[in-house]
């Protein structure tokens, strides 16, 4: 249209015709510009999307709608904008399974606070959770060797004492108490450790006795 007003333009002057030619041309380049930069925008958001960068691709195809309305791009910021939520979900969950974690952990369920720990990284990837339950890991294996060599000791006081050893079930239970605390042994052994004292002191009065 433009090519055809200059054409007339060269037959008769026409003052008017040469001012809407100008705007047209003002609008034609700045609706070129548009173009090029929401294009560039819309190249911007999707090296951005390929870096991980999701939130700035979103904000850039955002500001390419500003220069140049177009469906495609609305569709790509809605599965963005999806994409985003469902991620803010995760990461929300994956918080709050820390945090009872850190509640289980505090009390000294550590099995359980590993649980949740393990659960939240199946939510959201975290390196620094991920060291951490690598040392609980560690610290649960060492805490079962603990309790199953306490109930092995137990097991062995058992024995003892049923063999009428006394004195060494007693340095058994005391042995497997420093390991795992256990109200009911430690109550148990400290009967017993009252009971050997009691037959040695008899003992001793019946051989000071002999003596006389």
């Amino acid at each position: 249209a433009v090519a055809k007003y200059r054409e007339s333009l060269t037959i008769q002057p026409d003052e008017r015709l040469e001012n809407h030619i100008a705007q047209l041309e003002s609008d034609i380049a700045r609706r070129d510009a548009d173009l090029a930069q929401a294009r560039l925008l819309v190249t911007q958001a999707g090296e951005l999307s390929g870096k991980g960068r999701l939130r700035d691709a979103l904000d850039s195809l955002r500001q390419s709608l500003l220069f140049q309305d177009d469906p495609q791009v609305r569709q790509q910021v809605a599965g963005l904008e999806k994409q985003l939520a469902e991620q803010d979900a995760k990461k929300a969950k994956a918080a709050e399974l820390v945090a009872e974690g850190d509640s289980l952990e505090q009390a000294g369920d550590l099995e359980g606070a590993l649980a949740k720990l393990k659960e939240s990284l199946g939510e959201w990837p975290d390196e620094g959770l991920k060291a951490r339950v690598e040392v609980l890991e560690g610290s649960v294996a060492a805490g079962k060797a603990r309790a199953e060599k306490a109930a092995r000791l137990k097991d062995e006081g058992l024995a003892l004492e049923g063999q009428g050893d006394s004195e060494g079930a007693v340095g058994k239970y005391r042995e497997s108490l420093a390991l795992r605390p256990d109200d009911e042994l430690k109550t148990r052994t400290e009967q017993l450790e009252l009971a050997v004292a009691q037959k040695k002191a008899l003992a001793a009065e019946a051989a000071a006795f002999r003596d006389e």
